[in-house]
């Protein structure tokens, strides 16, 4: 498999990268399992949700992965690697999903509108996404956002900030729900400021940020969650409060583990994961319908044929797409100011 770890000097963070695969995997499992094994549900709804601890989890390493690429490209490298990464899957399985929606009326305008916006993955700003787990890359393309802004001001390095600002809009938001009595987009800010708690680590690992401001906004973050977490009105019937604040907690526990076990353990299965993990976070929405559609007696061979189906389908998609979209975009090469100037002086006639 071509490899595409991130890195720190000469060092290549495969720790980072089989917490990616963990993640993934834990985050398919939940939502296959969920509706196969009753008591798994009821678990997932009532004490702890795997599934939202694997988010958590993504958005701590896209923190410590994000700004350490960014940093050593230009913004319209940053730009174009990032679009060519990943848009092209995404795109392939939001039309299928399309394909396959019973919603789908493909004589509406309405319809197309609604397909073109989650075609910016913007959508959950503005609607409930097509793909059911793609609410998560609106905030993903929200942070690059922020990184963009940071690096234009001169300021990325110091961008980790920003996580404080992120959850005072969280207690805020979660203050407005009790007195609203109704439930708000909390998880936005929530994960923007994790995020920046990744940002804060990956700065401290690198040696370029002193580990009391990582320790001071990592306890900030936490403890904020976990105080406005508990105190939340009960608005939300699928996330009580106890349920919310536990599994936020999971995702820090699963990211901190791996970080204190990242000399200790290789875990090449989650590595490979890891690597397909983009492709078998989208491709597994789709093929949770062999679960959806199987009748009670038939639920666990439906489970497998989704699991397998899942995981060969984004083989296939990371193959044959995402690698080929990856080296694409790293053959990009901006011109400089001097090479359009030795241009130009080449063109000139003699």
């Amino acid at each position: 498999m071509t490899s595409s770890l991130p890195e720190i000097g000469n060092t290549r963070l495969v720790w980072i990268e089989w917490v990616r695969g963990i993640a993934a995997l834990v985050v398919v499992l939940s939502h296959f399992l969920d509706g196969v094994v009753p008591a798994f549900h009821d678990f997932s709804r009532e004490v702890f949700d795997p599934g939202r601890a694997g988010v958590v989890a993504f958005f701590l390493v896209s923190g410590f992965v994000i700004p350490l690429s960014y940093r050593r490209q230009s913004t319209n490298v940053f730009i174009v690697r990032r679009l060519t990464r990943l848009y092209p899957i995404y795109w392939i399985v939001l039309v299928v999903t399309a394909l396959l929606s019973a919603r789908a009326d493909w004589t509406s305008p309405a319809w197309w509108g609604e397909l073109l916006l989650n075609a910016t993955m913007l959508q959950q700003l503005f609607m409930a996404s097509m793909i059911t787990v793609a609410w998560t890359l609106t905030i993903e393309i929200i942070y690059y956002f922020q990184q963009i802004a940071a690096k234009t001001i001169r300021q990325l390095d110091r961008s980790w900030i920003v996580g404080y600002f992120w959850v005072a809009v969280f207690a805020g938001a979660v203050a407005a729900e009790r007195v609203l009595d109704r439930e708000l987009p909390i998880s936005f800010p929530m994960l923007l400021a994790v995020a920046c708690v990744g940002h804060a680590m990956s700065l401290s690992f690198g040696g370029l940020l002193a580990k009391k401001h990582t320790i001071t906004i990592t306890v900030v973050v936490t403890a904020t969650i976990v105080v406005a977490g508990l105190l939340r009105a009960d608005v939300d019937p699928l996330w009580p409060p106890l349920l919310y604040v536990v599994s936020f907690l999971g995702g820090i526990a699963l990211f901190g583990l791996a970080y204190l076990a990242r000399n200790r353990f290789e875990l090449r299965w989650a590595v490979w994961l890891g690597g397909i993990s983009y492709a078998l976070y989208l491709s597994h929405s789709v093929t949770g319908g062999f679960i959806r559609a199987a009748p009670d007696d038939l639920l666990w061979p439906a489970f497998l044929a989704a699991l397998s189906s899942a995981i060969l389908s984004a083989w296939l998609l990371h193959k044959y797409v995402e690698l080929p979209c990856i080296r694409w975009g790293r053959s990009y090469k901006p011109a400089t100011a001097a090479s359009r100037g030795v241009r130009r002086a080449a063109d000139e006639p003699r």
